[in-house]
């Protein structure tokens, strides 16, 4: 596979990266145009990582058997259509019925090229696995700021969310005429049982990492917002800021990933979000200490998903039912968190949407414990 192959991927991440975290900033917004408070609105985020669900469990099981370029190219056709029709959704229940298409289509075309990578590279994936999800970031600290200064600059939401689609539609262009990797395991091949115990513990890092990012990627600008910390411009910044430094440290990553263990990478990494969080719930009211907390948290978040999904082939068959099961667990941190978040924040204080990612770290290392016990993922021999 050549180097049109790994640019389209890349880019293609760049494009998902922005539709997957405009909710953040979009969220307020979203409310005030349709009258509900941020309690409700918090369901606009579950109704996304429902699809996001539904879409990786459905398209990890369609990969193994169809073209995986052609399935990609049309979800992601369905992302930028569904992302453009946002801003026009002239109810709540609409709106959840588009924001869950738009979860589907993102989560099919996530977990897609997740795979494929893997078929690419296969054992010296893991460099391009952690710089796939660096180049996300791209697209994830554009985001908020393609909302706030297109809404500041024509008043409507219509604009942001046109330029997110349209994003998402040229990178569809890049599948057309590329060949489709081979597949690690062929369609018609016997297919090895799959080992619950490293599944299930790999899935709750998975489940542990989507709670984190979420839970500071979605309610950061609402935090902001609610404690009048600073204005929605500045708020939009340091949202970006989260994402600025998850791209910046998975670069780094990528860079270091030769010398140093992806294990011990992951260590680190916890260490990074469980720190900020303790010290923004002490002094609440410090808009410097929020800045400094949320970008050195960015930076141990960055590591975890992309760190996760890389450990997998050392304990799980690479084939795309395996990943879909993981994205679900994933899926389901991206959807639960959020919205007991959206139900607390009001009633509780903005405050506690940072117990949700301490807690989470210290099960994460909970996680990588009993990882490290397990034993790892040997191979059916050829014809079993």
């Amino acid at each position: 596979m050549g180097a049109r192959t790994i640019t389209t991927y890349y880019l293609t991440f760049i494009g998902l990266g922005c539709v997957s975290t405009f909710l953040g900033p979009a969220l307020p917004y979203l409310a005030e145009k349709l009258n509900i408070g941020l309690a409700l609105a918090s369901n606009i985020v579950v109704a996304k990582s429902l699809g996001f669900m539904v879409g990786s469990f459905i398209f990890g099981r369609l990969i193994d058997r169809l073209r995986p370029h052609g399935m990609v190219q049309v979800v992601l056709v369905g992302a930028a259509l569904a992302t453009m029709s946002i801003a026009w959704a002239p109810t709540f229940a609409l709106l959840l019925v588009v924001l869950f298409l738009a979860g589907v289509f993102v989560g099919s075309a996530d977990v897609g090229v997740n795979i494929l990578i893997v078929w690419v590279y296969r054992s010296r994936v893991g460099p391009y696995l952690t710089g796939l999800h660096c180049i996300w970031g791209v697209g994830a600290l554009l985001a908020p700021l393609i909302v706030v200064y297109f809404l500041e600059a024509t008043g409507s939401l219509t604009a942001p969310f046109l330029v997110l689609g349209a994003i998402v539609l040229v990178c569809a262009l890049g599948y057309i005429r590329l060949p489709s990797p081979a597949r690690v395991r062929a369609a018609s091949e016997h297919r090895s049982p799959i080992p619950m115990a490293p599944m299930l513990t790999l899935v709750g890092l998975l489940f542990f990492a989507g709670a984190i990012e979420v839970s500071i990627a979605i309610w950061t600008f609402s935090y902001i917002r609610e404690l009048h910390l600073a204005s929605d411009q500045v708020a939009g910044w340091i949202n970006s800021t989260f994402f600025a430094a998850i791209t910046l440290s998975r670069f780094a990553t990528a860079m270091i990933l030769t010398r140093i263990s992806n294990m011990a990478v992951l260590r680190i990494a916890t260490g990074l979000i469980l720190l900020p969080c303790i010290w923004i719930m002490l002094f609440p009211q410090s808009l410097s200490l929020l800045w400094v907390g949320v970008a050195i948290a960015g930076a141990g978040v960055a590591t975890l998903f992309p760190g996760v999904l890389t450990l997998a082939p050392q304990y799980l068959p690479a084939e795309g039912r395996v990943t879909s099961w993981m994205f679900g667990g994933a899926s389901l941190g991206f959807l639960g968190v959020p919205w007991v978040t959206g139900q607390l924040f009001t009633r509780i204080g903005p405050h506690v949407m940072w117990y949700f990612p301490a807690v989470a770290t210290v099960m994460t290392v909970g996680g990588l414990v009993i990882l490290h016990y397990l034993p790892r993922y040997t191979a059916a021999p050829a014809g079993a």
